[in-house]
């Protein structure tokens, strides 16, 4: 379980805000089922906001595994070229976008090596989480996003930065999702996984990732169910999940156990999950 006394102040607001944020969604949703769905995002005041994740209320998390991780939530603890972490960035601090993509960027990433079309470009509403938001402190620039191509439903896009390369999802069923960066080391590695979920939907999980070229299928495992083999379009895989599991696959090098995802008991306060470097459960 994660101990709120070891989060960092990002994340011990982030987590209060959105536990807030969620009560005010079930009682939204009891005293008129006809408000649902305004579309309107909860946001926090200050130079905090909660990742914009186009739904009335979805809470994401950001599975970077592989890096350092904090309190059990792994996070991008190592920030290469001039990219500062999101506390930084909490704190007053800037950074420029990068300006173009980067060969450590696009070595292991097919879809960041072909031309930028007309439909790669980041939807308006999801611009700021990486503009006016923590994750901004990676160097994000919009306007080198790629959309991954060849996915019937849903949608993402892989978004370039400064030594970092940033992420955003919404799977195809549910469209869950949600946003994330991580080095470029750790990103072209496959360690990149974002998570999901919101009150409308308990109990099930959006999930999607990054993987290395070469890499067709991901394998996403229930605790309490079968495997499943999950297709990867343009280095990207997304599906909806029920309940816990963990997510897998075959890379160039070998075997790779991306890390396992276990959804906070309904009576924690933190709705916060983890990951580790060797897939092994938190």
């Amino acid at each position: 379980m994660v101990e709120q006394s070891d989060l960092p102040p990002l994340l011990k607001a982030f987590g209060a805000d959105l536990a807030v944020a969620m009560k005010r969604d079930e009682a939204g949703r009891a005293a008129s089922a006809v408000t649902v769905g305004s579309g309107r995002r909860p946001r926090l005041t200050g130079r905090k906001s909660l990742p914009r994740l186009g739904r009335p209320l979805i809470a994401a998390i950001a599975l970077l595994v592989g890096l350092s991780s904090v309190g059990g939530l792994a996070l991008a603890g190592t920030f290469d070229g001039n990219a500062i972490s999101p506390q930084s960035w909490v704190d007053g601090q800037r950074v420029q976008p990068e300006a173009a993509m980067t060969p450590d960027q696009t070595a292991d990433l097919e879809i960041l090596r072909r031309p930028r079309v007309a439909s790669d470009e980041l939807p308006a509403s999801l611009v700021p989480s990486f503009t006016d938001n923590p994750q901004a402190g990676s160097g994000a620039n919009p306007s080198l996003s790629r959309r991954a191509q060849g996915f019937d439903n849903g949608s993402a896009w892989v978004i370039p930065g400064d030594g970092m390369i940033c992420f955003a999802a919404r799977t195809s069923v549910t469209g869950l999702g949600g946003e994330g960066c991580g080095s470029d080391a750790s990103v072209n590695a496959g360690r990149m996984m974002v998570v999901g979920a919101n009150a409308a939907s308990p109990g099930l999980f959006g999930v999607a990732g990054i993987v290395p070229d070469g890499v067709n299928t991901v394998t996403i495992t229930p605790t309490d169910g079968s495997s499943e083999s999950v297709a990867v379009h343009e280095n990207v895989y997304m599906a909806d999940v029920r309940g816990a599991f963990s997510v897998s696959f075959d890379g160039p090098s070998g075997p790779v156990a991306v890390g396992t995802f276990a959804p906070p008991a309904a009576s924690q306060s933190q709705p916060l999950s983890c990951g580790s470097a060797d897939g092994s459960s938190c």
